[in-house]
């Protein structure tokens, strides 16, 4: 940890970012607003799920966060506190199956991908009529954007974010004002 807080881990994306440091998941939440989802991405280990979710209820933060993992560790997230919801990342593909498993265990999100698949929207409309949230991992294209938005994605994970944000606006979809410090009920 102390060698990874030495690096500079800003300036190879733009001066100035230059000597920005790696945050902890802890320094994370303590800065980040109350009314957003946290995606916090995690790979497969039982005893960094468990630290996980007492960091998310240390924090207060079970209203916002989702946890990106695998079956088991999300078991071990559950045996700290069920209410903490997962998105599924069991599969790497957009199948019937991982729809159909992600809906029989109770998930809260699937994460699917740009992967071509022309049951897409199929898949989609189940995952909705079971309630569940889904992210999509790639795509920095407009046209992508709206396609995503239109069959029912909830949140497309892109890199462009702020020109992401300006086809999102011309859809009426609008940015959330951050809340810092607040209490926030869902």
């Amino acid at each position: 940890l102390n060698e990874l807080k030495n690096l500079d881990a800003g300036s190879w994306k733009h001066n100035i970012f230059k000597d920005e440091r790696i945050p902890t998941l802890q320094e994370t939440l303590e800065i980040m607003p109350t009314n957003i989802w946290l995606n916090i991405h995690i790979k497969d280990n039982r005893e960094i799920g468990q630290a996980i979710a007492e960091l998310i209820i240390k924090n207060n933060r079970l209203h916002q966060s989702v946890v990106a993992c695998k079956p088991e560790t999300a078991r071990a997230i559950h045996d700290v506190d069920d209410r903490i919801k997962i998105c599924n990342m069991e599969r790497s593909d957009n199948s019937t199956l991982y729809v159909t498993e992600t809906i029989s265990m109770n998930y809260n999100f699937i994460q699917l991908k740009k992967r071509a698949d022309p049951f897409l929207p199929e898949l989609i409309k189940e995952l909705k009529k079971n309630g569940i949230r889904i992210n999509f991992y790639g795509t920095n294209s407009a046209d992508k954007l709206k396609l995503l938005f239109s069959t029912g994605v909830d949140f497309p994970l892109v890199d462009d974010v702020s020109e992401m944000m300006k086809i999102a606006n011309d859809l009426g979809i609008s940015a959330v004002t951050p809340k810092f410090g607040e209490n926030y009920d869902e």
